[in-house]
C-alpha cells in the first residue's frame, strides 16, 4: 500500500477558485499541511506483478458493519448569494449498518435531524454503493422557508415573509452499466 496525503485546509464557500500552482515537491507537502492526514490506497508494489504470489489479482473491497452519530450538529453557510444563507442542522442522528462495496449489496440507513428553529427531517431506507443505488422515505415537517429568501430573490422579485414547508416521500435511485443513475419519477 500507499500512502498519499490530504489536507483539511478548504477553502471557505463562496470564495472565487484561483488556478492552481504547480504542485509541490511530494517531500514538502506534507510540511506545507501540518493537518494532512494519510490516505492509503491499494495500489501494487513498484517491481511486483499482479499476482506474483501466487494469488490472482482481484480488486480490494471494503464493508462497514455499523456506525452512527449521534447528538451531533452543524452549522452550514452559503456565501453564494449576495445575501448569506445559514441554517443550523441539529441534533444529527444518523446510522448506517451494512455498508460495503461488493457488487449488488445495500446497506440500511437511518437519519433523523432538526432543520434550523422547529424544523425535522427523517429519511430511511437501503443505499447501495457498487452500483450506485437508493431506495429510501423520508419525512421533512415545519422547516422555515425565510432563512432560504436569497435563493429566492435571485430569479423573483419576492419577499418571503414567512412560510413552513412539510412533505413526504420516497426517492429511488437505481445505478447500472450507463454512466448516469436512473431516477425513475413519479
Amino acid at each position: 500500500m500507499t500512502e498519499r496525503w490530504i489536507s483539511l485546509d478548504w477553502p471557505r464557500a463562496g470564495t472565487r477558485r484561483r488556478r492552481p500552482a504547480a504542485p509541490p515537491p511530494r517531500t514538502a507537502r506534507r510540511a506545507q499541511h501540518p493537518r494532512a492526514v494519510p490516505v492509503l490506497r491499494g495500489e501494487p508494489v513498484p517491481g511486483e506483478a499482479a499476482g506474483a504470489r501466487g494469488t490472482p489479482s482481484t480488486p480490494w473491497s471494503w464493508s462497514l458493519k455499523h456506525a452512527a452519530i449521534q447528538r451531533f450538529g452543524v452549522q452550514v453557510t452559503d456565501e453564494t448569494p449576495d445575501t448569506a444563507v445559514s441554517v443550523l442542522i441539529d441534533p444529527i442522528d444518523l446510522a448506517v449498518d451494512g455498508l460495503s462495496s461488493t457488487a449488488g449489496t445495500t446497506a440500511a440507513v437511518r437519519l433523523k435531524t432538526g432543520v434550523g428553529r422547529a424544523g425535522s427531517l427523517k429519511a430511511s431506507g437501503r443505499v447501495g454503493v457498487n452500483p450506485l443505488a437508493v431506495d429510501a422515505t423520508y419525512d421533512v415537517q415545519t422547516v422555515d422557508l425565510v432563512p432560504f429568501q436569497p435563493y429566492i430573490g435571485q430569479f423573483v422579485n419576492i419577499a418571503l415573509s414567512g412560510g413552513q414547508l412539510s412533505l413526504q416521500g420516497s426517492v429511488g435511485v437505481a445505478g447500472g452499466s450507463s454512466a448516469a443513475p436512473q431516477i425513475p419519477a413519479g
